[in-house]
């Protein structure tokens, strides 16, 4: 039982980094649009 439910949490967990990577990249790419030459 309590396997199950950590595999659960932990897929959640992967998904929901995946998705706020994925929020990060956009909004860096967005500033280096706007900055291309700051680092």
């Amino acid at each position: 039982r309590g396997a199950g439910h950590n595999d659960t949490y932990i897929a959640g967990g992967e998904a929901y980094f995946a998705t706020l990577d994925r929020f990060i990249a956009r909004t860096l790419g967005r500033i280096n649009k706007v900055n291309p030459n700051k680092n």
